[in-house]
């Protein structure tokens, strides 16, 4: 996007956000960053703390949380009937409340199980590696505590399966002699 300029809009914006979704991981400082690039209703990204808890996985789903003046706990079920699911982060500022003594941990914790009770892995404050690919057989279940916090902490997650499916473009050309 080179020299961009949007005029006569009648008051609406446009905001986009553009990440190599293709990509296999990375150095962890490529995830790290503010959460204020998006705002708390996004559309088109799933909210993990929203009211439908499961989810079939055809191909992708973007999974958000953006802190606000709520502590919470948000759980999401993923299923792939025949595939493996990948879970990574492709954007996160995480929010440190441990110097608060709030007596929890703010954390993402991955589940193969729908009864929370095999942990594959758990993002902390401390995590040092947020590249990680995490993967799981046919489930996975995702549990999320988090302290009331500024909005600029959060996460942009990819819940996907592997392999991914190839997006094919079927175009028509035509040749004008």
């Amino acid at each position: 996007m080179n020299k961009l300029n949007v005029t006569q809009n009648h008051g609406y914006g446009i905001s986009l956000w553009l990440s190599n979704l293709q990509g296999s991981g990375g150095n962890s400082a490529s995830v790290l960053g503010m959460m204020n690039i998006i705002p708390y209703n996004a559309r088109g990204l799933l909210d993990i703390c929203s009211a439908q808890k499961e989810f079939e996985v055809l191909n992708r789903i973007i999974m958000f949380y953006k802190y606000d003046s709520h502590t919470v706990d948000c759980v999401k079920i993923f299923t792939s009937p025949e595939r493996s699911i990948g879970f990574r982060f492709l954007l996160i500022n995480p929010y440190d409340g441990s110097q608060m003594n709030y007596g929890r941990l703010d954390s993402v914790t991955l589940y193969s199980d729908a009864k929370f009770t095999q942990i594959i892995h758990q993002f902390t404050s401390q995590t040092s590696d947020w590249s990680l690919n995490i993967q799981a057989q046919s489930l996975l279940a995702i549990h999320m505590r988090a302290n009331a916090a500024n909005g600029i902490y959060g996460f942009i997650a990819e819940i996907t399966v592997v392999p991914t499916l190839t997006q094919t473009c079927q175009c028509v050309f035509t040749e004008i002699t």
